[in-house]
């Protein structure tokens, strides 16, 4: 079954999920620490969720080369591993474990690096600059990204992959300040003493 819907308000019941995946979609997501409580409201007790997702470390090249070119520019800030952990932890989730990777690919040109990034999808930052840079801006930006050309001539771009496994625990008792001790244990108690 297919469901097109937001991910931190899920159109399935509470419950009802054994299992989710989730492939790279937290890092495009304004807020993922809204999502891990939704996808914990639809697993069922003992239902496991897997995830990757975009780490910190994601395009730092071109983040850097952003930086001199288009300074208005406002890139994603992609969320720590450890954040991610926290997360699902903060969720309700348990034995939690997040681990990441650095893949890096190589690119032939710069422009060829741009049009791949473009295929990854758009920035969801409310405070992103709306408008789309000049051509003296785009060029420069092109500029500094050839002079990041490694030895065997090619331009590297940096993938931090985040991976993450969690369980939903079983409902726990609510932590109460009293105690419940019957009045004939009392009684026996100070008779004895």
């Amino acid at each position: 079954m297919r469901i097109c819907g937001n991910a931190d308000q899920l159109p399935l019941a509470a419950g009802s999920v054994d299992c989710v995946f989730s492939n790279l979609m937290l890092n495009w997501h304004p807020a993922p620490h809204r999502v891990f409580p939704e996808l914990a409201r639809v697993l069922r007790e003992g239902g496991l969720l897997l995830f990757s997702s975009l780490g910190p470390d994601t395009l730092q090249e071109l983040r850097d080369a952003c930086k001199g070119a288009l300074p208005f520019a406002r890139p994603m800030p992609f969320v720590d591993m450890h954040d991610l952990g926290d997360m699902m932890v903060a969720a309700g989730l348990s034995s939690s474990v997040t681990d990441d990777e650095t893949i890096t690919m190589t690119y032939g040109s710069a422009r060829q690096l741009v049009s791949e990034v473009r295929k990854l999808g758009g920035n969801p930052r409310d405070d992103r600059h709306q408008a789309l840079p000049s051509g003296r801006q785009a060029r420069a930006l092109l500029a500094e990204l050839d002079a990041r050309r490694g030895p065997d001539g090619r331009i590297g771009l940096t993938f931090e992959i985040s991976y993450g496994v969690g369980w939903k625990a079983a409902p726990r008792a609510p932590a109460t300040d009293t105690a419940t001790i019957p009045l004939e244990s009392l009684r026996r108690q100070l008779r004895r003493g």
